[in-house]
């Protein structure tokens, strides 16, 4: 089940055969995975403020071994993306990395398979699905980085780091201490320098905030 291609195709395959096991399962017993409030959330560690989230747990699902693929996948899907960073008290799990990544991304669409219950309790649906839809839109990435780098020096990439690394350097800040310091998630912060997703409102005035600019001035 190892991951070896440049692209992502090989990855969204095997994901979409762990989905295929799946089939004809209610969605109460599809593999998903939840995460809760963390109890401790804004109290300070070592190297800042806790998160406000607690870690991924998979739960349900056909069996054992079933939820033991998705997780041997989900890392070696999680070091695919690259290394992860770190967190505030602990080194990130690549398969915890592929999660949070996929988070954002799903928030960055609205999707349905992501929710929301009582006492904060969020849960990413049919998770084996939802993984195999996410590989699909990084090949997509991957294809369009290759094919128009000219496109993307023009962009809102450039633009933004433009704007923004000049004055993280100053700091002396990397992605992550942006991240931190504006208390967003560490994927917030880069995908908004990547220029792959539309940043919400509430998001962007913390970053701005955090870079001593006012709002309107970051570039959308």
């Amino acid at each position: 089940m190892g991951v070896k291609s440049n692209s992502w195709r090989d990855v969204h395959e095997k994901f979409k055969l762990l989905d295929n096991e799946q089939q004809g399962m209610g969605e109460d017993k599809r593999l998903c995975v939840v995460r809760d409030t963390n109890p401790r959330a804004g109290d300070w560690g070592p190297f800042g403020k806790l998160p406000e989230m607690g870690p991924w747990k998979v739960v349900k699902g056909p069996s054992l071994l079933f939820r033991k693929k998705f997780e041997t996948l989900a890392t070696q899907a999680g070091a695919k993306l690259g290394s992860p960073p770190r967190d505030f008290l602990l080194p990130l799990e690549p398969s915890v990395f592929w999660l949070d990544c996929m988070y954002e991304y799903l928030l960055g669409i609205v999707s349905p398979q992501l929710c929301e219950v009582e006492h904060g309790r969020e849960i990413i649906k049919s998770v084996c699905e939802a993984s195999a839809a996410y590989c699909a839109r990084l090949e997509t990435d991957t294809r369009e980085a290759a094919g128009s780098t000219l496109k993307r020096d023009t962009g809102p990439t450039k633009e933004r780091a433009s704007f923004v690394l000049p004055i993280l350097a100053e700091k002396g800040w990397s992605t992550l201490d942006w991240a931190k310091h504006s208390e967003v998630d560490f994927n917030t912060a880069a995908s908004y320098l990547k220029g792959k997703t539309r940043t919400f409102n509430s998001s962007r005035k913390k970053l701005a905030e955090s870079l001593g600019v006012e709002v309107q001035k970051l570039p959308r």
